[in-house]
């Protein structure tokens, strides 16, 4: 009865459902009975963020019962998922230890270790075989171990992002939402949702990223890794469009979220190196070491080095880039990903000149073409089309560049639009601008103008939009003037005529 009322607590988000699991450990009579209590008690743990108290649930278990079997692998792979989160190496070497290697995923303890085993196996299994080990890990509707709690430290995404199957992570959410629409589970309405975000995310599609992103926060009572999952897309897709203040919040908000010290020390690089603060770089090596050691050593999930490259080369260390590039590039020509080897290719274009730079960027041009990376593949295009107007065919370096362009307009990659249209015009090449009305509203007053509108308080668009307070009333200001008036009660009118106006205007914007 214990161990029923926390299955039905946890469904519903209640973080009672501990105490409710932790009773059935104590009172549960039989083996097969603690092991099932506690490792639902242990994944509640992990969905409340309590992950150190859920490693030394699961810790005990294993020390003190003979397991074998299903309840095995299920318990050694918590661990493993444990221990990625709390960074304990030894946890993990042990962990793996007791994992057979080559799971089917017949079972659902099977396809909760698998969804671990998987990211470590890139230097040993080629990608194909790498996707359908990745698919394995959830049953035809999408639902993975523990999945009815909300808990994602166990869900495929992971793995076919590294491996750059977005197509099978959109499908899989597709699957998922309509699992959610035919029974009405919420959980995993929003889990798709997630997947989606991610899968725009790293497409390199910003402005999608973000919509879907703010959808799922938008959600009452949501989970803390669902949050983390959507506010770790925002953040990206904020600092792409050069939208540092909101970024800067988001990361604020999304700090106690953080698993390890090494995801908050990332996130904070990230948003330094954006906007031009280049003095965190070493941050980026220290992820992909730690990635490393912790069992995941594919060149995907090592792709930070790519950015510490940049940061070498910024501080004058273009040899050490390289050298370091070049290796990156062995292993990930083994791998046979096309994202590492793109990233590294573009990376080691820049720190070369002249017809090695050319022939590093070209082949970065072709190996990311038909990838799904389009970020990726817009910066090699750039930098292509940047070298060609170097050697002086700047006809060659147009082509290249007004390609990067659309790219960078259509998804906010706002970085690459201002070095693309310098480049462009340093090759004599003209960019097609829409016309500028300085009394437009940009696309974050807009945001804020609609909810003041709508009648929410300065606080309440803060918290909306995951900005300052003072940043919305001098926001308010700007938007005032622009619109013609002198109080938020004035807004609603000021737009509805604003809008008006528009609907009645030709495509380019005459009456």
């Amino acid at each position: 009865m214990l161990f029923e009322l926390g299955v039905l607590r946890g469904r519903v988000n209640r973080a009672d459902a501990v105490d409710a699991f932790g009773q059935a450990v104590a009172a549960a009579p039989e083996q097969w009975t603690r092991v099932d209590a506690t490792t639902h008690l242990a994944a509640t743990l992990l969905v409340e963020a309590q992950n150190e108290r859920a490693m030394a649930v699961l810790q005990r278990l294993a020390d003190t019962e003979e397991l074998s079997g299903d309840q095995a692998v299920l318990v050694h792979g918590m661990l493993l998922g444990c221990a990625y989160l709390t960074g304990a190496t030894d946890v993990h070497r042990r962990a793996m230890a007791n994992i057979p290697p080559d799971l089917p995923g017949d079972t659902p303890a099977q396809r909760l270790a698998l969804s671990l085993l998987v990211a470590q196996q890139f230097d040993t299994t080629d990608r194909s075989e790498l996707v359908a080990r990745a698919l394995r890990c959830y049953d035809g509707n999408g639902k993975t171990p523990f999945g009815e709690y909300g808990l994602t430290v166990f869900d495929p995404v992971p793995t076919l992002i590294s491996l750059g199957a977005f197509d099978e992570l959109e499908r899989l959410a597709a699957a998922r939402i309509a699992f959610a629409r035919d029974t009405g589970d919420e959980g995993m309405f929003v889990l798709g949702q997630c997947a989606l975000a991610a899968a725009a995310q790293l497409r390199g599609r910003w402005k999608v990223a973000e919509g879907i992103a703010r959808g799922v926060l938008d959600q009452p009572d949501l989970r803390v890794d669902h949050r983390f999952t959507a506010g770790e897309c925002l953040f990206e897709a904020l600092i792409r469009q050069q939208r540092f203040d909101e970024a800067r919040a988001v990361l604020e908000w999304l700090s106690p979220s953080f698993p390890v010290r090494q995801w908050a020390d990332l996130k904070q690089a990230m948003l330094d190196e954006a906007s031009g603060e280049h003095t965190a770089f070493e941050r980026f090596k220290s992820f992909a070491e730690f990635t490393f050691e912790m069992g995941m050593r594919s060149t995907a999930a090592r792709r930070w080095l790519c950015s510490y490259a940049d940061g070498l080369i910024h501080h004058g260390r273009s040899d050490d880039a390289r050298a370091l590039m070049e290796e990156y590039l062995r292993d990930s020509e083994a791998s046979g990903l096309s994202a590492p080897i793109g990233h590294a290719l573009t990376v080691l274009g820049r720190c070369t000149r002249g017809d090695e730079a050319l022939a590093y960027l070209e082949r970065a041009v072709a190996v990311l073409a038909p990838s799904p990376h389009e970020w990726l593949h817009g910066w090699a295009r750039c930098e292509l089309g940047a070298a060609l107007r170097r050697d002086n065919r700047r006809a060659d370096a147009r082509e290249h560049l007004r390609i990067a362009l659309e790219y960078a307009e259509e998804h906010g990659e706002r970085k690459l639009e201002a070095r693309v249209r310098e480049e462009l015009r340093l090759a004599g090449g003209r960019t097609r601008r829409a016309v500028v009305d300085r009394d437009a509203l940009t696309p974050a007053e807009e945001r804020v103008a609609r909810l003041a509108a709508a009648g929410h308080s300065n606080k309440q668009i803060a918290a909306d939009l995951f900005v300052t307070v003072g940043t919305v009333q001098t926001t308010l200001v700007k938007i005032y003037r622009k619109l013609g008036v002198d109080s938020r009660h004035k807004l609603g009118d000021a737009l509805a005529q604003r809008d008006g106006v528009r609907a009645g205007a030709g495509p380019d914007g005459s009456q």
